[in-house]
């Protein structure tokens, strides 16, 4: 019912849309092809034949291979394989179907040496085999289940109902022996399919009995019920085949291939049918799309498909037998329209894309980088190439096109030695006497007078008449009218009549009028001026707002009654900030081109919201000017080719991904690995349980890579925490109290899912609890009363000297407690408690004093490999060893050491400058590389990669110790994002 009411109101919506091209949950939408992504053993699927696929109810997919069960999160897979020596184990690796039990959140999977039951919660396995419990035949292939919740199995040899009572099977025998698919029809009735045709069970009774009906082929793979009362049949060697409840033929789908080995239908009412051997093929509207499985580009990687399903986002997913999983996003159309093909020479020439263009005509002309020009013949949907190695006809004098234009009805193209005239009559582009010969040209436009504007990559800009009659010549030489630069990349004029010059460095606006140039540069720390003087594109929207694109700089609008601009960048969330074309929508948006993918920008409410190559755009890098067809169609071109959009293209925002807390460790030992989901628990903590980490994940199928996490701890961060991509994090030394642990995440779109939360107490220490303090009290009473006693009956002197021994060992315990208060639980050397305190004292003696201090921070790059590698455990010991190798290398006694957390450590430098730092921090580099750590009896040696960041100053009396450590923590994190392994010094 759910299904019927969603592709209702999906209908509807399309409706109200009118004209508008309304993109939501539909596959091959005005022929858009699907975009298919590969996911293989870099997500951790160990192996490649996948053969069933469920989703749970807490989202996560589930892939069975023929190495084992594998749990997806989207990033990353957790596998479950068979143990010959554990009997409480996966029963065998060879997973032929799955069956998932929403009620009891448990996965039932056939394998080839019987049953395995997962229940999920607990990570515990039940297996049944045909020697213990009666199963017909080892090679289980099918599972269902009936309206009584019983469960049913299909074998190599026949059909077996599972008694839950007795934990036992009762055989069916039925024609065919082998049982292929099992399934609950509308009517409650349970259907058989095997190698002898379609079968439903009879209960009245109790056998099967066959569907008459003809049969194209008796092998039944899948059933289905796709629509209510209508079973679709997928038949080896047969195609699909559909009848009605009462088995009467309604419909013979065939393809090309029709050994058909699983079927699916999407919402938007696709049929998709996997074979064996053939690839997969798609049914639409009565059109067939065929992916082959050739691995190439818009297609999936290999022939024979295992095994479909969409999930509960209406992403299909496509297990094949030897190249993994595909899966495909129907809110993510591929819109790459145009890209090369290395075997087809009458495909898309290979390179970057300088320009695009669509004539009067409506020739698609295409520049790519040194190739010449590429001309899309619709005729014969291939690529006709003009460039400078044809002779007769076709031919270029130049192969570097940078811009294309029509003025006065000839087709004139910028190139690397002036300016070409395409020429109808010989079919070739001719050269023209409009700037001097040999002048690189990158810029062309003509504005509301009928002048001819160059841009040139080392003479400025040219002003023509339309008899080519120069009128004005704008460079860094000019005596009047200068240009801040002579590398032009774009020239616009606005409805003003304003010409805007976009160079190497700095924009240029020129008022013919008043025959005045004005000049926008950037500004240091000012935001009301541009962002980058590097001006790449410059654009004007159909209500006159002038939009400029910079490398490094985002997009700017200018606001011309301050005269000003204002700028959107990575900070803004735009994707990237060197935007390479803008154009507009015919619904008004703005679509900025740039270096990591599309961005588009609602002009009413600055909303912007992204696109990567997860959304079927074709690359990332998108090199040349874009174009704007008179049908509103959007091109943009890259490294990958062409990439086109409908007029109106309705970009629906990704669903926030639910986020799992799917781990806590106290020291580094789980807290409980029964549980796969934290959120919302509660736990108490023993006093001395006060160093805990969390693991954390995100379910986002649509964009794998794009996913920021941030988290924050009540109590100990001020302010959430932006970890990027790293998905864990982890405290020490807590104090007793209460805690919440909270984690988010920021989607591609800039938005952040509301918190998953975990709350724990650590509990008071017995010395800091009311009935200790009680106990304190009584016993210095009582040392009163004891005192007052001795007073009585010993001399002053001997009372005097019990008074001392008394006071010694006060001094002694309190001692002690500083000891401990100071020093890291774990390493023995100093927390982050004494660090701060110290540096405090050090920095404020180093203002006095006028006198260097310098900070070094110290991280283990990927520590949580050597946890992986060798276990938590050891990496506690090496953790010690670390901490001991670094206080070694310390040269003075004025200096300290402290673990700062976690795998991060930070050393304090007295009265040392930059260039002592260094020393110390090349010797630290040098000696950390190998660490010897002790461990069970044994010594092993491990060789981490470490980064270091430097900060030295002598503080002036405004400087922070905030300040001070944040300096030096960003040299640390330059180090990491620039390579890792390495040091680096903050100037």
């Amino acid at each position: 019912m759910k299904r019927k009411v969603f592709v209702f109101m999906l209908v509807l919506i399309v409706l109200l849309s009118q004209n508008n091209v309304f993109f939501t949950d539909t596959f091959f939408e005005e022929d858009r092809m699907p975009n298919f992504e590969g996911i293989g053993r870099d997500q951790g699927l160990k192996d490649l034949s996948v053969s069933s696929i469920v989703q749970d109810k807490n989202g996560f997919i589930w892939f069975g291979t023929q190495g084992g069960l594998f749990r997806y999160n989207g990033k990353d897979s957790v596998g479950y394989r068979n143990n010959p020596f554990d009997t409480k184990g996966l029963i065998h690796n060879l997973i032929q179907t799955m069956f998932y039990d929403e009620v009891k959140h448990e996965i039932w999977l056939g394998t080839y040496q019987g049953i395995s039951k997962l229940d999920i919660e607990n990570k515990e396995f039940t297996n049944y085999t045909v020697e213990d419990h009666g199963l017909s035949n080892n090679v289980v292939v099918a599972i269902g289940k009936d309206k009584d919740d019983v469960f049913w199995f299909g074998t190599m040899d026949g059909l077996n109902k599972f008694d839950s009572e007795t934990g036992k099977f009762i055989t069916y025998p039925v024609a065919g022996k082998v049982v292929r698919s099992i399934f609950l029809d509308s009517r409650d009735r349970l259907l058989v399919g095997t190698y002898e045709g379609l079968f439903y069970y009879d209960e009245v009774k109790d056998q099967l009995t066959k569907a008459e009906m003809s049969y194209p082929s008796s092998y039944v793979m899948s059933i289905k019920e796709f629509d209510q009362g209508t079973l679709s049949l997928g038949l080896w060697d047969g195609g699909v085949l559909e009848v009605d409840l009462d088995f009467n033929f309604i419909r013979h789908h065939n393809f090309q291939d029709n050994r058909v080995y699983a079927i699916e239908k999407t919402e938007d009412q696709t049929l998709w049918v996997g074979t064996w051997g053939g690839g997969l093929f798609s049914e639409k509207d009565d059109r067939i799309y065929h992916f082959p499985g050739t691995g190439k580009q818009g297609d999936i990687g290999h022939s024979v498909v295992y095994a479909m399903t969409q999930d509960q986002s209406g992403i299909l997913w496509i297990g094949t037998n030897g190249n993994g999983v595909y899966k495909t996003n129907p809110r993510k159309i591929n819109y790459l329209e145009f890209s090369n093909d290395p075997d087809d020479p009458t495909t898309l020439d290979a390179g970057k894309i300088n320009t695009i263009y669509k004539d009067s005509k409506d020739r698609l002309w295409i520049a790519v980088y040194n190739k010449g020009l590429n001309l899309y013949d619709e005729t014969t949907a291939s690529m006709i190439k003009y460039n400078s190695f044809n002779t007769d006809s076709r031919r270029l004098e130049n192969d570097q096109i940078m811009k294309i234009i029509e003025y006065n009805g000839a087709l004139l193209v910028a190139s690397g030695t002036g300016i070409e005239r395409y020429n109808a009559e010989i079919d070739s582009f001719i050269e023209t006497s409009i700037v001097p010969k040999g002048t690189i040209t990158y810029a062309l436009n003509v504005d509301a007078q009928n002048h001819l504007w160059v841009g040139t990559y080392l003479d400025g800009v040219y002003e023509y008449d339309q008899d080519f009659n120069e009128i004005n010549h704008f460079n860094v030489d000019s005596t009047s009218n200068k240009l801040t630069d002579n590398l032009v990349y774009s020239i616009v004029n606005d409805k003003k009549g304003h010409i805007w010059i976009g160079t190497n460095n700095g924009l240029n606006v020129y008022n013919p009028k008043e025959n005045v140039m004005k000049y926008y540069f950037k500004k240091e720390g000012d935001h009301s001026a541009l962002a980058s003087n590097t001006v790449r594109a410059i654009f004007e929207d159909t209500v006159g707002n002038i939009w400029i694109g910079m490398v490094g700089g985002g997009i700017s609008r200018y606001l011309e009654e301050t005269d000003t601009f204002k700028s959107f960048t990575e900070m803004n969330g735009l994707i990237d900030n060197t935007a390479i074309s803008i154009k507009a929508s015919n619904d008004g948006r703005i679509w900025i081109a740039t270096h990591n993918g599309i961005s588009i920008m609602d002009s009413k409410t600055e909303k912007i919201i992204n696109l990567s190559l997860a959304d079927g755009i074709g690359g990332y890098m998108f090199t040349g000017d874009g174009f704007v067809d008179r049908a509103g169609y959007l091109y943009f071109g890259g490294t990958h080719g062409i990439t086109k959009f409908s007029p109106v293209t309705e970009i629906v925002s990704d669903k926030m991904p639910p986020v799992y807390i799917t781990n806590i460790s106290i020291y580094n030992t789980p807290i409980d690995e029964s549980i796969e989901i934290f959120n919302n628990h509660n736990y108490v903590l023993k006093s001395n349980e006060n160093y805990i980490s969390f693991d954390f994940n995100a379910l986002d199928y649509e964009t794998l890579s794009q996913i920021q996490y941030s988290y924050k701890l009540s109590g100990v961060d001020e302010d959430w925490v932006e970890s990027g991509d790293r998905s864990y994090a982890s405290y020490s030394n807590l104090k007793f109290g209460n805690y919440q642990f909270s984690v988010r995440v920021k989607t591609i779109q800039g938005e952040y899912t509301e918190p998953e939360i975990v709350t724990f107490t650590i509990e008071r220490p017995w010395y800091n609890t009311l009935y200790a303090y009680i106990l304190y009290t009584a016993m210095f009473l009582f040392l009163l009363f004891s005192i007052y006693k001795i007073k009585e009956n010993q001399m002053i002197s001997v009372r005097n000297m019990e008074l001392a021994r008394l006071n010694d060992k006060l001094e002694e315990a309190n001692s002690e407690l500083e000891k401990v208060s100071i020093k890291d639980a774990l390493t023995g050397i100093y927390n982050r408690r004494y660090f701060n305190m110290v540096l405090k004292d050090y920095l404020e003696l180093a203002k006095r004093s006028n006198n260097y201090i310098s900070l070094l921070m110290i991280d283990v790059d990927d520590f949580k490999k050597i946890n992986d590698e060798y276990g938590h455990i050891f990496g506690d010991y090496f953790l010690m060893a670390f901490a001991k190798q670094i206080q070694e290398i310390i040269p003075r006694s004025t200096d300290f050491c402290a673990r700062f957390g976690g795998d991060e450590f930070a050393v304090v430098l007295n009265d040392t400058d930059q260039e002592g730092a260094k020393i110390v921090a090349d010797k630290l580099f040098e000696s950390v590389h190998r660490i010897n750590v002790e461990f069970q009896g044994k010594t092993v040696v491990v060789k981490p990669l470490v980064c270091i960041g430097v900060y030295s100053l002598k503080p002036e009396e405004y400087v922070s110790m905030d300040a001070f450590i944040s300096s030096a923590d960003e040299a640390l994190y330059e180090a990491k994002r620039t390579g890792k392994n390495k040091i680096v010094i903050k100037v």
